[in-house]
């Protein structure tokens, strides 16, 4: 018969959390390489392509034109809506181009970092188990040893030192393994931020920009070339404006993700890297331990005979 609520002494969960947090460690060469892999194929930088979205923003919000009864301010109101029309092609060529390149550099990357994030994912859901077992291990064993301490004396005392000793440098470990796996979290959140945001920026860019800035070119060429155009005219040329306006800002807001998300998951990769480097090697103090675990167990068999 299984007893799972049957309290373990502090000496076997001593053992316990070596045993498993040595074998974490062997995980981390493989989650920190797999860090710096992801953040190789999703270093996409987009800061040129913000500042063209704001260029043709800027752009899209200057358009204006409105029905004007003098010839002379007729005339006037013409000639700015061609320069701004003109000046709003022209930063959607620019920020249409600067997109096109931004997709192409990152396309490589992009096929790449779907398989890596289901790799990486498997590696730091298997560390992040171990971690929250590791917790409760550690919790019961801090709270053995202050319940044995009550009855404790002499060598019994120096025992349950020896093993509130060790629970101190499990718990040393285990804040570096917490670390570890708080770091990989944010990997993997920033590197899919990164790629789901991709697709939506492309969407906005090509489905979405394009047309609207081409809309609001053909509603200022309508007012340019007809004779007399109606105030139906101004309120058509300032509702392509507005869509246009939704989209350019919706790209800038895209653009700015990425960019954000990028910059954070250079820090979080190097940051992922060092605390790795951090944790010593599997088996390193092992033998040393085991020793130690041995004496520990009989010291604690003895007090409950």
């Amino acid at each position: 018969m299984s007893h799972p609520q049957r309290q373990r002494s502090p000496a076997i969960l001593a053992s316990w959390l070596q045993r498993v947090m040595a074998r974490a460690t062997r995980h981390l060469p493989a989650l920190s390489a797999l860090g710096a892999q992801l953040h190789q194929h999703a270093a996409w930088h987009a800061g040129g392509l913000q500042s063209s979205l704001h260029a043709l923003h800027d752009s899209v919000t200057a358009v204006e034109w409105t029905p004007m009864t003098s010839p002379a301010d007729a005339q006037a109101a013409r000639a700015k809506l061609a320069i701004d029309a003109s000046i709003v092609k022209d930063c959607a060529d620019r920020a249409l181009q600067d997109g096109e390149t931004f997709l192409q550099r990152s396309s490589t990357g992009a096929t790449r970092l779907a398989p890596l994030l289901a790799d990486f994912l498997q590696e730091f859901r298997a560390l992040e188990k171990v971690v929250d077992r590791c917790g409760d291990w550690l919790e019961q064993m801090e709270e053995g040893i202050a319940q044995r301490r009550e009855d404790a004396d002499g060598e019994d005392l120096e025992t349950l030192d020896a093993l509130a000793e060790r629970a101190g440098q499990l718990r040393s470990r285990l804040a570096l393994l917490q670390a570890v796996d708080r770091s990989a979290r944010n990997v993997h959140a920033l590197a899919d931020n990164l790629a789901n945001t991709r697709p939506k920026l492309a969407e906005a860019l090509e489905g979405k920009i394009k047309p609207s800035c081409v809309l609001l070119g053909a509603r200022a060429d309508h007012i340019l070339n007809a004779g007399a155009p109606s105030s139906r005219a101004a309120t058509t040329l300032a509702g392509a404006r507005s869509d246009a306006q939704i989209w350019a800002t919706q790209a800038m807001s895209l653009a700015l993700r990425v960019q954000t998300a990028q910059e954070r998951l250079v820090r979080e990769a190097a940051a992922l890297r060092h605390r790795c480097g951090l944790m010593p090697q599997a088996g390193h103090d092992l033998d040393r331990l085991d020793g130690a675990r041995l004496k520990l167990r009989r010291a604690a068999e003895l007090a409950t005979n």
